[in-house]
């Protein structure tokens, strides 16, 4: 039961994170379309935010979600989808370079997504041995070892 509203608030977190993104950097897709290193640079920005946007949300969500699911990749499509729809809809100053943004963007997100999922289930794994040895410390005195007892006859 408490999977089903972590999960809906995470998509639609992931839904208002990219129409965010969208609409406060939309002024610098005019950078892209730059000859040189202006617009290579302007390109590399653009992945390394979505890189470290779906990486962080896919992490959490895998951390804290029991069950594995594709849930993560749904998430790291709608985190592109408003630019998506932004750049084909709206006028935008990217009508050159187009594909290769949509492409960027496109394999970043979901390389921080496949990145993110790795590391929240490695996070996982290890929070849920540290709750194991905390149970066992918190154990009391005379079930925590005993075989003590037999041994001392």
């Amino acid at each position: 039961m408490e999977s089903r509203y972590r999960t809906f608030a995470y998509i639609t977190a992931s839904i208002v994170f990219g129409l965010l993104f969208v609409i406060f950097t939309n002024g610098f897709f005019v950078y892209v379309n730059y000859p040189g290193w202006v617009g290579y640079v302007t390109l590399f920005a653009y992945g390394l935010v979505l890189v470290n946007l779906s990486y962080g949300m896919n992490q959490r969500y895998t951390k804290k979600n029991k069950f594995p699911s594709n849930v993560s990749y749904v998430m790291a499509t709608l985190l592109v989808v408003p630019t998506l729809i932004w750049i084909y809809t709206k006028e935008t100053a990217l009508a050159e370079s187009r594909m290769v943004f949509t492409l960027t963007i496109i394999f970043a997100v979901y390389l921080g997504a496949y990145y993110g999922i790795k590391t929240g289930s490695r996070k996982r794994i290890d929070y849920l041995e540290t709750l194991r040895e905390e149970e066992e410390d918190n154990l009391p005195e005379d079930l925590q070892r005993p075989h003590d007892d037999i041994s001392r006859n």
